[in-house]
């Protein structure tokens, strides 16, 4: 079944061209259902990446705005009745995977030219590449962030560094060193600037008296050892893990071992946080 709201969405942002009309219908699968087209389906999209990636892009955009209203609805309580809210929370998350593939499509490393210049243009203040998706908390969405990161590339770590080096809100610092670690990883000459500034950044953390000091101190240690030795593996043993209470027996979310085998549309969770059991929660940081 079609998302009518997504529908409306990737109509705002094309015109009625006849090759414009060919895109979206070759789009439509990001759009149906969960939001999930079959690799099949994706593989056809990205033959014609080349020629979609901008209207794959204004799509995500625009789909991000219906996802912020949706998001405004639940988390304030808007919608009162049980079936009502549970048909915006499966709208949301439909949103939410349309807006990942649409983001996915135009994260071929043959946009950065235009990624990174369009980048340079938009004010950092809410927005960056890579929190639409990775405010979810969620595997698949995160990967997804981190192959959009990658694609806009070294032009824009100047604007994390200044973002990571000024935010207060853990989840705002968290996003910035994610999106640094994942352009590291890909561009060795970005990882030298990107761990020297991380490392000065990091020396100073305690001088700012922010909330959440040691989980903002953990997320810096965890990025430079990421991007330091990207091959290392994380047990339980690890002080990070002890920090956050993570334990293997958690309770069902969205960061086991179902959504890294399987499509997450087919989770029994789907929507929700580790460690919740299927729970709603509401997002403490701001601006997300």
């Amino acid at each position: 079944m079609r998302e009518p709201a997504l529908g409306y969405a990737v109509d705002a942002a094309s015109t009625e061209t006849r090759t414009l009309r060919r895109a979206r219908k070759l789009m439509e699968p990001l759009v149906r259902g969960w939001g999930l087209p079959s690799r099949e389906q994706f593989g056809r999209l990205v033959e014609w990446s080349p020629v979609l990636e901008p209207l794959a892009y204004r799509c995500a955009t625009r789909i991000g705005s219906l996802v912020d209203t949706i998001r405004y609805d639940i988390v304030e309580s808007k919608v009162k009745d049980l079936k009502e809210s549970e048909a915006r929370l499966a709208q949301y998350w439909v949103a939410m995977h349309a807006m990942a593939n649409t983001i996915l499509l135009s994260s071929a490393p043959e946009a950065n030219p235009w990624l990174s210049g369009m980048a340079k243009r938009i004010q950092w203040i809410l927005w960056t590449p890579t929190i639409p998706l990775l405010r979810e908390r969620t595997l698949w969405l995160a990967a997804c962030a981190a192959r959009s990161a990658i694609a806009f590339g070294h032009g824009v770590v100047e604007k994390y560094l200044r973002l990571v080096s000024h935010a207060t809100h853990s989840v705002r610092v968290f996003d910035a060193l994610y999106g640094l670690s994942a352009i590291a990883l890909e561009d060795v000459d970005a990882a030298r600037t990107v761990l020297a500034e991380l490392r000065s950044i990091k020396s100073a953390l305690k001088r700012r008296y922010l909330e959440h000091l040691p989980l903002i101190e953990a997320a810096f240690s965890g990025a430079i050892e990421t991007i330091s030795e990207p091959d290392f593996e994380l047990d339980d043993s690890d002080w990070q893990i002890r920090l956050l209470g993570w334990q293997r027996t958690s309770d069902p979310g969205l960061g086991d071992t179902w959504c890294i085998a399987r499509r997450p549309g087919d989770h029994p969770f789907v929507g929700t946080l580790p460690g919740t059991g299927g729970s709603a929660v509401r997002d403490q940081h701001s601006g997300a």
